[in-house]
């Protein structure tokens, strides 16, 4: 062999790479390191034997593809997002209307919903509406002026929502019940304008209850009126009658509803 021919297979031989993974052992016992493990890595290695008893494990397979120590920046963010986001939550809590966190806490009031009987929305709503007041009365209490007409505004809206559910409720003992709810709005709704918030008739509610409670009202009149009644019977159902034409539903409801009861029917 000549010199020339040499030359040509020294400079052949550089052109031969060395495998990667022996490359990274000799590295490794070279400067006396263990080769480090990941979660990828080691979820492959078992796969083998987990795929025996639990043929469906292969699936995870894919995350051998992984390279998790390059999502550590992204799994930091998330969680820094996570704690960020959880204690909005738990801050929002305490806000008011006006403050930048309300929304997030009516969010949060309003998600609760999802978890609520057609039969219990109606009352689901007339505590959101007692909520609603109570801001307003914490915030008259302060005398928070920048907080006071959204305040005002939250509560209007939140009667307006106990309105519209009661437009479809045919329920007479939930009537009964919303009756004594409103009834506490009102007397809290007293309360708060002692302190100054001026807060107006909740016109929309009157009306949606008083025409709910003539449906249920006329239904029951005509039920009874079908029916023999003994002389007592008579006389209680004579008196229903005139509440509900003296326009006093609210009395006449009581009187009808505890008509069987208090009859012993």
């Amino acid at each position: 062999m000549t010199e020339k021919d040499l030359i040509k297979k020294i400079q052949e031989l550089r052109q031969i790479q060395p495998r990667k993974d022996w490359v990274l052992l000799t590295k490794s016992q070279i400067l006396r390191e263990e080769p480090k493990e990941n979660f990828a890595s080691v979820l492959t290695s078992l796969l083998p034997t987990v795929g025996k008893i639990f043929p469906m494990a292969q699936i995870l397979s894919p995350f051998r593809f992984l390279n998790f120590k390059n999502l550590k920046p992204v799994l930091v963010t998330l969680a820094s997002l996570f704690v960020l986001i959880s204690g909005a939550f738990i801050f929002a809590q305490n806000s008011l209307p006006g403050d930048l966190l309300y929304p997030v806490k009516k969010i949060t009031e309003r998600s609760q919903s999802v978890f609520v009987s057609e039969d219990n929305i109606i009352k689901f709503e007339l505590n959101i509406a007692e909520k609603r007041l109570d801001d307003l009365a914490k915030i008259a209490e302060k005398n928070s002026v920048k907080n006071l007409a959204p305040a005002i505004n939250e509560y209007k809206e939140s009667v307006s929502d106990v309105a519209k559910s009661l437009a479809v409720e045919n329920n007479k003992e939930a009537v009964k019940e919303i009756v004594s709810g409103v009834k506490k709005l009102e007397e809290k709704e007293q309360q708060v304008r002692t302190l100054g918030a001026v807060i107006g008739e909740n016109e929309e509610l009157d009306k949606a209850l008083a025409q709910k409670m003539v449906e249920i009202l006329e239904t029951l009149i005509k039920d009874l009126e079908g029916r023999t009644l003994t002389e007592d019977q008579q006389e209680d159902f004579a008196k229903a009658k005139e509440y509900f034409e003296a326009g006093d539903y609210n009395q006449a409801l009581m009187e009808l509803l505890n008509f069987g009861q208090e009859r012993g029917d």
